[in-house]
Formats: structure tokens, C-alpha cells, sequence
């Protein structure tokens, strides 16, 4: 359970008496705790400890506030800042996703209610972040086949639902062997990179864009019938057949297939309109700079 998350926690105060207040507020939370004295360790502390929040006065830092605020958010930890009568002004508008504020006078009251919440936020983060990184391909940042294997299927069943259009284009780089083997794998791994590169640039915010082989790369489309499909199929090919991509000084040449194919109200899962697409792809041996053409059903 995301409750359960083990946690950081740095109390920064100098006065030993009220991190021992903060940390009786706190002691529920299943917590591991470093304290700091002043500004100095605690800055020590962020770096050697990575706590996941700090708490903090806002007179603590001074005049240094809001530069202290932006390197604690820097360290990617969450804050909790405790405003007391004598703290400096307090421009409420510069809080950020990560920060709060609790009054001291209420600290028995909202002290661990404020900072849970934080430990949430930043727990969520955390396990959002690691999940995602599982589901990208590491070379071009795009989504991976696994997840473009779940994305597709909830996309067909939405469709088949609702009866609404649904079409795929697979892109085939013809010639990577051919690639790695007179300028290296470096080269091919950069005309990938590149090619993912435009191809996130002329798909939709509403498209699913994934590398799903070594040189293959899916885009599903929502809301598009196969004549729309066609006409962004064709789309793409001019915008490969102009494109020039380098390694080292050296131009690449590439060729690429290219297919599409729409879902039929047959289809029960994303691989049957996976197989009817890849059906459909016509090998190209164009060189860079022409025309290319493809194949649709």
C-alpha cells in the first residue's frame, strides 16, 4: 500500500525541544528521522540523506527564504514550512506542488495531517515514476510495446463500444542491419533516435506513438477511419522521404515501410489489427531523398 511507503523525514530546528514537539506529532507515521540544527546541516543532510520531506520554520532561513525553498524543491524533496509571528513575509503564491504550510500555534492539530499528505504526494510520485520508466523504451523515450500492447487494447475496446473509428500505422525501418554494419551500432541507435524524433513531432496529442520492435515503431489512432489513416500514412512518408539524419558528419541512408489498416468490428484484441497492418506493409528500397510509398488495405 502506498500508506505503507517507507519515508524520510528531516526536522530542522535549532531548539532540540521543538523537533521533539514535531516528531511526537509524527510518530505514527512510519518514518525514518534525521534532525538538523541549522540551514548549514540541514543542506548537508538533503544531499547525504535524500529525505523524501523537510520541516522546517520559515524564519529559519531568513532572507534566504525563497532561494533555500527553490534548492530544497531542486533536491526533488517535499516541504513543510512552519510560519511563526516573527517569520518573514510569506508570499503564499510562490507554493508549489511539494510545499505546504501549517501556522505553529496549530501545529498539535494539522502538523501530521499536513505532512502525510506531503508523504503521499511524495510516495505517488515515486512509484509513478518507476512504473513509467518500465513502460519506455529507454532509447527513444517513446512508449514501449508492453504499454502500447494495454494503451491499444482499452483504446479498441472503447471503440468497439462505442463504434467509433480506430486505425494503425506500423513504420518498418528497412535497412538497420545494413546500418550497423558499415557505420556501427552507434549509428543505427542514432537514425532511431532521430526518426522517433520527427515522428513524435508531426503525431497527435490524442495519437499512441511506441517503438515495438528494434526497428518498428506503432502509432494508433483514435477517432480515424482508414482513408484518414491513408492520408496520414502518406503524411509521414513525405516527411521521411525529405528528412536527412547524420551520425558523426556522415548521412545516413534509410528506407522505410510503411503500413495501416483499420479495426474491424471483429476485432476482439489489438494483435488482430497488429497482424492485418504488418499484412499490409510493403517493403521499400527507396534511397533517402525520394519518394516513398506504402500499402494500405
Amino acid at each position: 500500500m502506498i500508506t505503507e511507503y517507507p519515508s524520510r523525514v528531516l526536522l530542522v530546528n535549532q531548539d532540540s525541544t521543538v523537533r521533539d514537539q514535531w516528531a511526537q506529532c509524527l510518530q505514527t507515521l512510519s518514518t525514518t528521522w534525521f534532525h538538523a540544527d541549522s540551514i548549514s546541516e540541514a543542506r548537508d543532510s538533503l544531499v547525504a540523506n535524500q529525505p523524501d520531506l523537510i520541516i522546517y520554520g520559515a524564519g529559519d532561513a531568513g532572507d534566504a527564504l525563497d532561494s533555500w525553498m527553490t534548492e530544497i524543491q531542486s533536491c526533488q524533496c517535499n516541504q513543510l514550512i512552519v510560519l511563526t509571528e516573527d517569520s518573514p513575509a510569506f508570499d503564499f503564491g510562490k507554493l508549489k506542488t511539494g510545499m505546504d504550510t501549517v501556522d505553529a500555534t496549530l501545529i498539535n492539530a494539522l502538523l501530521k495531517i499536513r505532512a502525510n499528505h506531503l508523504l503521499y504526494q511524495k510516495a505517488f510520485q515515486d512509484l509513478t515514476s518507476q512504473s513509467i520508466a518500465g513502460f519506455l523504451d529507454p532509447l527513444t523515450g517513446l512508449y514501449n510495446r508492453i504499454l502500447f500492447h494495454d494503451l491499444g487494447e482499452k483504446e479498441l475496446n472503447r471503440c468497439q463500444r462505442y463504434t467509433r473509428p480506430m486505425a494503425l500505422i506500423i513504420i518498418k525501418v528497412d535497412d538497420l542491419k545494413s546500418i550497423n554494419s558499415s557505420f556501427g551500432h552507434k549509428a543505427g541507435d542514432s537514425l532511431i533516435t532521430q526518426l522517433a524524433d520527427v515522428l513524435k513531432q508531426v503525431t497527435r496529442q490524442s495519437d499512441v506513438l511506441a517503438r515495438i520492435g528494434n526497428k518498428e515503431f506503432g502509432i494508433i489512432l483514435s477517432e480515424c477511419n482508414l482513408a484518414q489513416c491513408n492520408i496520414r500514412a502518406e503524411q509521414l512518408i513525405e516527411t521521411f522521404a525529405t528528412h536527412h539524419p547524420t551520425y558523426q558528419g556522415n548521412k545516413l541512408p534509410f528506407s522505410v515501410s510503411v503500413g495501416s489498416a483499420e479495426m474491424d468490428s471483429g476485432d476482439v484484441f489489438l494483435e488482430q489489427l497488429i497482424e492485418r497492418t504488418d499484412e499490409n506493409i510493403h517493403p521499400s528500397l527507396v534511397p533517402l531523398g525520394e519518394t516513398l510509398t506504402t500499402q494500405n488495405n
